[in-house]
């Protein structure tokens, strides 16, 4: 994983916009309006379409971007105030301290309300899956820097609540490369459908599936449905996604991700 930049470095590259209410552009995420510095509006939909392929909720009620405050815990501008940075869904990702330096600990559920339990009874730190950051740290702007750092992965605290733009303004100018974006059409596969996406995951349930898929052809007919069918019935709790094993979707990809690790 890359290493961010420092919030200092950050707010010298974005001064110009510290505190400007004014001049933040305001736009849809994910059913709610937030103000972003100008310009960045692609960065926050690249991360809308990663959330939304995992099926991941966004509660406008406790998530937000733009705001002129002090950093929690100190008297130095938050990232908020400069509208580079996001949180989200701050309910069920709580900021905590963490000095022993330890990593973020995920829920292994499969619905995000099953991981929010988690994170209330204190089992983990975040509702949101691995599966779904390591794709929102895999976006990349066309001169191949990371777009975002992830609050999650920082040492002495852990803010999975918070996305923040991890580049400068010049570097944000090239743009995203949407080739480093995941995207639903292309990663999720159900009954009928044929091609490379199905084989690959024909492949996986080869190794991981009680039953097999049968040979990797890339169709996905009737014995890859059942081999879908059987490792979602093995997983526990088990995967509730499409009926009978006819859909691949961000729960059987999440858990067959987790089965391979």
């Amino acid at each position: 994983m890359a290493v961010p930049r420092s919030t200092a470095e950050l707010r010298q590259a974005w001064k110009q916009w510290a505190c400007d209410a004014e001049d933040m552009d305001v736009i849809s995420f994910s059913g709610d309006r937030i103000r972003v510095v100008p310009a960045s509006a692609d960065a926050w939909r690249a991360l809308e379409r990663v959330m939304r392929v995992h099926g991941y909720y966004v509660r406008a009620l406790d998530t937000d971007s733009y705001n002129c405050r002090a950093i929690t815990g100190g008297k130095l501008p938050s990232l908020h105030s400069f509208g580079i940075a996001l949180d989200v869904n701050w309910g069920s990702n709580p900021y905590s301290k963490t000095p022993s330096g330890r990593a973020i600990r995920y829920s292994t559920a499969t619905w995000q309300y099953l991981r929010a339990l988690d994170v209330k009874h204190d089992l983990a730190d975040t509702d949101m899956t691995p599966a779904m950051i390591a794709d929102a740290l895999a976006i990349r702007t066309t001169g191949g820097l990371p777009l975002f750092a992830w609050g999650g992965a920082f040492i002495t605290n852990k803010d999975s609540m918070h996305f923040q733009l991890d580049v400068t303004p010049d570097e944000l100018t090239a743009g995203i490369d949407w080739q480093t974006v995941v995207d639903g059409a292309t990663t999720f596969v159900r009954r009928a459908d044929d091609g490379p996406v199905v084989e690959s995951y024909q492949r996986r349930l080869a190794r991981l599936s009680p039953v097999s898929p049968g040979d990797p052809d890339g169709r996905y007919g009737s014995q890859t449905m059942a081999s879908v069918a059987a490792f979602q019935a093995s997983r526990v709790p088990p995967v509730l996604e499409g009926a009978a094993g006819d859909y691949i979707g961000p729960w059987t990809k999440s858990e067959l991700d987790r089965a391979e690790r």
